[in-house]
């Protein structure tokens, strides 16, 4: 009788071990401010934190257990912010001050509140924190004035580092995203020629040229063909598509970009002129038996190593020129001598 396999326990993301970390450190400074109540007589201000450390010591496992954040947040930051609303009949019925410790606690909840969530949401659980602190101090004296000025202060603050590290977050994300639409074929998502264009002229104006790195330009054979046939809808799914099958059939650290029209260039790293030869012609063979768009589909591509050439523009017309030997020798091939080139342009 077959056994169930057992599940798998994924590692604990960097956040997620943070956020434990922060919830097992609330725990700790809560247990260390009730065991300091309890011999000056504050039994209840005691009370309430210990109680509050054993539940912020209870998330702190839930969390290092994979509790998922979107509820590891809210209720950290509820706990506290309970605390602090317990906290206020309980001062009013004792005739207390308002201490330090309780606009500590609010302190706490802006600080975590402006780091785990967006602005807005973190001024809600702001004001949850600080009205009642600050509504009790109507009828309540407060034990250390200058604090709450510092606390309030210290919220605005954090209010605004927040903002500001959000905006940079968001105009850096944008920039990079832009900077990515600059690079890349919005069709089929690969790189435009300009990438290894400025990659080739870089590698080229090093001496000694590398040995080990070769040009590969492919065609889709008959690609006109689809476009008359079914559409230029259709066509540009087929580019797609081919574009998806060769991001997956190239080894893993090749260059491939939309070089126009129906063609595309590889750059291969790493490899001798046989090993290139190699992984072309296992392409052209995948492609050959991948129906696509229910239409069978060949490639013609032509190959060159970057020894061949002293300039980008020479290098490119090498790859070019055999790649319409490929298509005059009857098309799903590749060529890579120089002889063959010239011989069928000839």
């Amino acid at each position: 009788m077959g056994s169930f396999p057992r599940s798998v326990k994924l590692p604990l993301s960097w956040e997620q071990r943070n956020a434990a970390l922060i919830t097992f450190a609330f725990a700790v400074c809560y247990g260390i401010f009730a065991f300091a109540a309890f011999p000056i007589g504050e039994t209840i201000r005691g009370r309430l934190a210990l109680g509050t450390a054993v539940l912020q010591l209870l998330l702190s496992v839930l969390a290092w257990q994979g509790l998922r954040l979107t509820l590891l947040y809210p209720l950290v930051l509820g706990l506290i912010t309970a605390l602090v609303w317990v906290s206020v009949p309980v001062l009013t019925l004792s005739h207390q001050n308002i201490p330090g410790s309780m606009l500590s606690s609010c302190g706490f909840v802006a600080i975590l509140a402006f780091t785990w969530f967006p602005f807005r949401s973190a001024l809600y659980w702001v004001l949850a924190a600080y009205l009642p602190a600050l509504g009790a101090g109507l009828w309540l004296p407060y034990a250390d004035p200058p604090s709450l000025v510092v606390g309030i202060m210290l919220m605005l603050l954090i209010g605004y580092m927040s903002r500001y590290t959000h905006h940079l977050i968001q105009t850096q994300n944008d920039r990079a995203r832009f900077q990515d639409l600059a690079i890349r074929d919005p069709l089929t998502g690969l790189y435009n020629r300009r990438v290894p264009l400025d990659q080739l002229e870089g590698m080229l104006a090093h001496q000694p040229v590398r040995q080990n790195v070769a040009v590969v330009l492919l065609d889709i054979d008959h690609f006109k063909r689809i476009n008359d046939t079914f559409g230029h809808a259709r066509g540009d799914d087929t580019l797609t598509q081919v574009a998806t099958l060769l991001s997956q059939q190239f080894p893993a650290g090749t260059m491939l970009c939309r070089w126009g029209g129906e063609e595309f260039l590889a750059v291969l790293y790493g490899v001798s002129f046989s090993q290139a030869q190699a992984v072309v012609e296992a392409v052209l063979t995948q492609v050959r038996q991948t129906r696509i768009e229910d239409v069978d589909l060949t490639l013609s591509a032509g190959g060159a190593m970057l020894t061949e050439a002293s300039t980008v523009h020479e290098l490119i017309a090498l790859a070019d020129q055999r790649l319409y030997a490929a298509k005059g020798a009857g098309r799903d091939q590749a060529r890579w001598a120089r002889t063959e080139a010239l011989g069928v342009l000839g």
